[in-house]
């Protein structure tokens, strides 16, 4: 009899994943320039570039007049993101592939568990891996990381 995760689980566990793939998406505009030009005849910035400056300030504590803003209590989500991944990959390596495929890759469980099978094979190591495998690494990698964010 195979093994399966509670629904809850699993919703849980995919809420968060989407999640995280919109912050890793989000981080940096696909394009700096619009069509149009300011009134002094430069480029004009496209509104998502814009916003990216603007959020890069207010992140390094400066406003839009040069003051120091106060210091936040919890960092943005992103950062938080980032510091979860980066203590994932160095406890669980294995689990961090696994979820960085998933996340940034956007790779479905079954392109994962192939992946890693090569990996392993490449490696002459004794491995060998299904998508319910990958399922598992994935759901213990959320709830590890969930953890540490």
């Amino acid at each position: 009899m195979a093994f399966t995760f509670p629904d809850e689980t699993l919703v849980a566990a995919n809420w968060w994943i989407n999640a995280w793939s919109q912050l890793w998406r989000g981080e940096t505009p696909s394009k700096i320039h619009g069509r149009g030009f300011d009134d002094g005849g430069a480029p004009e910035w496209t509104p998502e570039f814009k916003k990216w400056i603007d959020r890069g300030a207010e992140e390094h504590g400066i406003d839009d007049y040069g003051h120091r803003l106060k210091e936040r209590r919890n960092p943005d989500p992103r950062l938080r993101t980032t510091r979860a991944f980066r203590k994932l990959r160095k406890k669980n390596p294995k689990e961090f592939e696994v979820l960085y495929r998933t996340v940034v890759m956007r790779s479905s469980l079954q392109e994962t568990a192939e992946w890693l099978t090569a990996r392993a094979i490449r490696n002459e190591k004794p491995e060998r891996y299904t998508e319910a495998d990958a399922q598992i690494l994935l759901i213990c990698a959320v709830e590890q990381t969930l953890r540490w964010w």
